[in-house]
């Protein structure tokens, strides 16, 4: 017997690759345990609980009413498991799963009174139209392709959220994995998930996009498309995603959403855009953001009719405005404000459009038409990045927290490698006094800001940014090295100024905290009454409340 036990042993051919566990305990009654083993498919450990009753013992019955509840248990550690790997925190994990339960309540409450339940046979949930849209898997070495992968990804996710009745998952949502989709989709119970790959030939490319129901594993739709390597790629990516959305919303039996116009006719536009918008998404680090203008407005010398690149442009912007520490270097403030009336000019509703016009106006200090423009924009599209993470600092600027960070939570699930998003959503927590919540989020934010400068290790930005976290995680050694390395490198850039006299606050050095502030308020009037702003509702410095020099930054007085 094995009760009280761990019995293992190797299996013969098929199974001789895989190594059993077998463990239990007991009562006189009931036997129950776990079997484990490590499965080659999933290369992680796997488990599955069980439960032996003694039949016409006399506590059979009591046993079985006990042992529903410790399997149900079973099934939801199981499911949270499984949403942590797919990528979720754990608090959105536990989040999810009750959200699931009070769904399941309210059913069985809507139930008509008469009806009795041993004489009821169970039925089968309708799936949710749920969709989680994964990635592009591409088979070549081509970066463009890459460009184009992602923005197809977008746009499917764009048009479909569009369509009433279906809620989507955009990629960004889900773990870098070409199976992520899969795995998230599952565990969230909803009806499918739509990936794909491309392969270049000699002369074409060739994309399979196909359409996955979670619940059967089966594949219900499937394209394949070839185009020539010259094809105008904004059409195209419009063609797709048009083909996939009404496949989608027939397999659905929902509405399709009206199909929007193509962005631009000019491929070489299109692809630089795609450049400028992949390195703007780096974080506010200059270097990076002139770069992503400079891409942008190349795009719409070839097409002054791009809209989104008209919005991309205000945004890069209003960003340079917002970090530059020398003025006129940037061009004048309402530069940002007539790039997004522009946008909006050829395109009212076009949500990146509003985030860049609300951008605009927060950079120049007109916050309440700052607001109503980003509002809008995340009423156009709760999904955009921009949307949410831009209100959320003006949240912040009005010293509303608890608005600010559940904005930022939403910015963090639509774009989970977002170290900014994650630091300040920290912030938000730190200061509403949840303080095991603001450590976790902190250290999440470390790996993420890590893994940016594996890719960028010259990035300013999310250095000085860094620094300010192993501050607060009490990493003082490292927080110094990142400190002088974003100073080796953009010494006049007033956020890496910021954020490093956030460091020194952080350790109690407050002379060193002082000087980097006053470098960092080098900066234009309006620029330096944003900042002002900012930096009252910044835990920070509060150490530095009492010093003459820093109320009269704190007055944005020169």
């Amino acid at each position: 017997m094995f009760i009280g036990q761990t019995r293992a042993e190797d299996w013969p051919f098929p199974l001789d690759s895989a190594l059993f566990a077998l463990s239990g305990t007991r009562n006189f009654t009931r036997l129950d345990g776990y079997l484990c083993w490590f499965d080659l498919d999933t290369e992680r450990p796997e488990f599955s609980k069980y439960i032996l009753i003694r039949r016409k013992s006399p506590r059979a019955d009591a046993e079985l009413s006990e042992a529903q509840p410790l399997l149900e248990s079973e099934i939801k550690l199981m499911q949270v498991r499984r949403l942590v790997e797919a990528g979720y925190s754990f608090e959105k994990s536990v989040k999810l799963m009750v959200t699931t339960k009070e769904e399941e309540v309210a059913t069985k409450r809507a139930a008509p009174a008469s009806s009795k339940p041993n004489s009821v046979k169970p039925k089968l949930m309708a799936p949710q139209k749920v969709v989680a849209v994964s990635g592009i898997a591409v088979l070549d070495d081509d970066p463009m392709h890459r460009f184009f992968a992602d923005g197809l990804a977008d746009d499917i996710a764009t048009d479909l959220a569009r369509a009433p009745g279906i809620e989507v998952i955009p990629r960004a949502s889900l773990p870098a994995r070409d199976q992520a989709g899969t795995n998230s989709a599952q565990t969230h119970a909803q009806s499918h998930v739509l990936s794909g790959s491309m392969r270049r030939s000699t002369t074409h490319l060739r994309l399979n996009v196909h359409l996955t129901d979670v619940h059967s594993g089966k594949i219900v739709w499937a394209e394949r498309i070839e185009y020539p390597t010259g094809a105008n790629a904004a059409a195209l990516e419009q063609s797709i995603s048009g083909v996939v959305v009404k496949a989608l919303c027939r397999e659905l039996a929902v509405s399709a959403p009206e199909t929007a116009r193509p962005e631009t006719a000019d491929p070489v536009a299109y692809e630089l855009f795609l450049k400028g918008r992949s390195l703007y998404l780096r974080g506010l680090y200059t270097h990076s953001m002139r770069a992503a203008e400079a891409l942008v407005a190349r795009a719409i010398e070839r097409d002054p009719s791009f809209a989104r690149a008209h919005a991309q442009r205000s945004i890069c912007k209003s960003h340079l405005v917002l970090s530059t520490t020398q003025s006129g270097e940037t061009g004048p403030v309402t530069d940002g404000v007539s790039d997004a009336e522009r946008a909006l000019s050829i395109d009212p509703d076009l949500p990146l459009g509003h985030a860049a016009l609300g951008l605009a106006r927060y950079a120049i200090g007109e916050y309440a038409a700052a607001e109503l423009a980003l509002r809008k924009a995340v009423e156009l599209d709760p999904q955009l990045f921009e949307g949410q993470f831009l209100l959320a600092r003006h949240l912040r600027l009005k010293g509303d927290r608890a608005g600010a960070a559940e904005r930022f939570a939403k910015a963090v699930e639509l774009r989970p490698e977002d170290f900014r998003a994650s630091g300040l959503l920290g912030e938000e927590l730190q200061a509403l006094n949840r303080q095991d919540d603001a450590t976790a989020r902190f250290r999440s934010t470390l790996d993420l800001v890590e893994r940016a400068l594996q890719d960028h290790p010259d990035n300013a930005g999310a250095l000085a940014f860094g620094a300010a976290v192993l501050a607060v995680l009490d990493m003082p050694y490292r927080a110094a090295t990142w400190a002088d390395w974003a100073l080796t490198i953009a010494p006049n850039d007033c956020l890496v100024r910021y954020n490093i006299a956030r460091m020194h606050a952080i350790f109690g050095d407050n002379k060193a905290a002082l000087d980097h502030l006053q470098n960092a308020f080098k900066v234009p009037p309006v620029a330096a009454r944003r900042l002002a702003l900012w930096m009252q509702f910044d835990e920070d410095f509060a150490g530095l409340r009492d010093y003459a020099s820093y109320q009269r930054l704190l007055n944005a007085e020169p």
